[in-house]
């Protein structure tokens, strides 16, 4: 994550439960499990500080809404 801290926005594509799980870690969420990542679905994250649990979740699009 610090990697990409001095650009506006950065895409990640990938796949369960891996994409669950840094979601999670970036939002701070003990458990990736609660969770509903969708196939095909966009998640927005806002990134206050590049390290773990200084995320925020902005919003999630289900495929039927794109």
């Amino acid at each position: 994550v610090a990697a990409f801290s001095g650009k506006d926005f950065v895409v990640l594509v990938g796949h369960e439960p891996d994409v669950s799980c840094a979601i999670a870690a970036i939002i701070g969420l003990p458990d990736a499990r609660a969770l509903k990542i969708r196939k095909a679905s966009l998640t927005i994250l806002d990134l206050v500080e590049p390290k773990p649990g200084c995320g925020q979740l902005q919003f999630m699009v289900p495929p039927r809404l794109m």
